[in-house]
């Protein structure tokens, strides 16, 4: 293991922070047995600061659209997975491109359907997600389709029936009319 995979996996972020501002090559070195890169390992853990992640994001941009090594998750789906309290939007823009809002979490959610279930999310939060990737409104999270018999249940349902970000219905509703659920 590489120090800057060692930092990250411990939260050292001010290390972490510092050594990737100094060799910031070491963005790009995947771990030796996950694969995964550093922007990876931080955002894993829920805790990084988001200076830290942007650092990471400054050194080698092209992680934002390279899925986990372990997960298969692209940076943007880990940090929705993962954060807690209120969502750095400037973070969210940064890691949200064309390829990483058309990727799948673990679960089989869209980072839209990720972001609605978290009740911190706000709809201006919505709004780079649903531009980047707008079918995402229709695609439903491959554990609904376990739990229901009528089949799977999209972002809308999440939003406004189950009430988990009733606000969000609105941008889910503007981006896709043909709603069926």
């Amino acid at each position: 293991m590489f120090l800057i995979h060692d930092l990250a996996t411990h939260a050292d972020w001010g290390e972490l922070k510092s050594a990737v501002s100094t060799f910031p090559q070491t963005a790009k070195v995947p771990h030796p047995d996950s694969r995964d890169l550093p922007l990876h390992l931080a955002l894993s853990l829920g805790s990084c600061p988001s200076n830290v992640i942007s650092s990471i994001i400054e050194a080698y941009p092209e992680a934002v659209d390279s899925p986990s090594g372990s997960t298969n998750e692209y940076p943007l789906s880990t940090y929705l997975r993962t954060f807690e309290g209120t969502i750095d939007v400037t973070l969210l823009n940064s890691l949200a491109t064309e390829v990483s809002a058309k990727g799948v979490s673990t679960l089989g959610e869209t980072p839209l359907l990720q972001a609605i279930s978290k009740k911190t999310v706000h709809v201006e939060d919505l709004k780079c997600l649903v531009e980047l990737y707008p079918d995402a409104c229709s695609i439903p999270d491959e554990m609904d389709q376990v739990r229901t018999s009528r089949g799977a249940k999209s972002p809308r349902w999440e939003c406004g029936i189950r009430g988990r970000n009733s606000a969000a219905l609105l941008v889910s509703v503007s981006a896709w009319t043909p709603f069926v659920n």
